[in-house]
C-alpha cells in the first residue's frame, strides 16, 4: 500500500504541473514513450477510439510524452489525441521516478539499440506482435472499414474492399494492422527531427496508470517491449471493463 501511495504522489505531482486535477475522480494516466514511436502511435489511435467510453465513465485522461511543443502538434494532429489532454518533456525523469523500463541500452547508441529491439533483442513478445500484424487477430477490432469514415482510411491507398475481401470487418484481418503500421512509419520517418527531439530515449517504454481519489490504483501496466505497450494487445483498453462492473 505504501508503494502505491508512493506512486501516486508522484503522479500526482508531476502531472499537477501541466493538468488541473480533479481529485477524488477516476484518473487515466499515460506515460508515453518518445512521441514519435510506434507505441505511442497505436496506444494514441485506441485512446481516441475510446475517448466517448472513457467520458460516459467519468474516466479523466492525461498522457505525458517524450518530445516539444512542435512534437506534440503534429502528433495530435496526426493521431487525433486531444492537445488539451497531453503534455511534453524533454527528459525522462518522470520515467525513472516510476520504475519503467528504459529499453535496451548499449555502447552501440540508441537507434542501433531500437532496431535490435524491434528485432526482438531484449524486447519479448515483440517479434509474435510484427506476426499478429500480418496474420490479423479474430479476438481484435478491424481497422479499416468501408463506409465508415475515420481518419486512418484517408490515408489508405483507394480500394479498402481488398480489406473486405480478405477477411469481412468482423475483426482485424491479414495485413490490416501492418498497412497502419506501415502508415504511421512513413509519418515518423518522413518528420523524424520532429518527432524524435531527443535522439538518445528512443528505447524508453512507456506504462499506464488508472488510479481512483488520493489512494487507490485501479490498474497498472508498465511496458518492457516494443509494440507491447498494454497487457492486452488485441483490446488495449479492456482494464476499463472493470470500471463497469463496479
Amino acid at each position: 500500500m505504501d508503494n502505491n501511495l508512493g506512486v501516486i504522489d508522484t503522479l500526482s505531482k508531476s502531472f499537477s504541473k501541466f493538468f488541473s486535477l480533479k481529485h477524488g475522480e477516476v484518473s487515466l494516466y499515460i506515460l508515453f514513450g518518445p512521441l514519435g514511436d510506434f507505441d505511442s502511435f497505436e496506444y494514441a489511435r485506441a485512446l481516441v477510439s475510446a475517448l466517448p467510453r472513457l467520458k460516459s465513465l467519468g474516466v479523466n485522461l492525461f498522457a505525458i510524452g517524450i518530445g516539444n511543443n512542435h512534437t506534440k502538434d503534429r502528433f495530435c494532429s496526426f493521431t487525433g489525441f486531444p492537445p488539451n489532454s497531453l503534455e511534453v518533456v524533454s527528459n525522462t525523469e518522470l520515467h525513472e521516478s516510476l520504475g519503467l523500463n528504459k529499453g535496451l541500452k548499449t555502447s552501440l547508441g540508441s537507434t542501433l539499440d531500437l532496431m535490435m529491439m524491434c528485432l526482438g533483442v531484449a524486447s519479448p513478445g515483440t517479434l509474435s506482435e510484427v506476426v499478429r500484424g500480418y496474420l490479423g487477430d479474430t479476438n481484435s477490432a478491424s481497422i479499416f472499414n468501408s463506409g465508415e469514415p475515420n481518419r486512418d482510411v484517408g490515408r489508405l491507398p483507394k480500394n479498402l474492399r481488398l480489406f473486405d475481401l480478405i477477411g469481412g470487418q468482423g475483426s482485424l484481418r491479414p495485413l490490416e494492422l501492418a498497412t497502419l503500421r506501415l502508415i504511421n512509419m512513413i509519418e515518423i520517418l518522413s518528420n523524424y527531427t520532429t518527432y524524435i527531439p531527443f535522439n538518445e530515449y528512443l528505447t524508453q517504454r512507456g506504462a499506464t496508470f488508472m488510479v481512483k481519489g488520493s489512494d487507490q490504483i485501479l490498474y497498472s501496466f508498465k511496458a518492457k517491449s516494443i509494440l507491447l505497450f498494454c497487457e492486452d494487445m488485441a483490446n488495449p483498453l479492456s482494464f476499463l471493463d472493470s470500471l463497469c462492473k463496479d
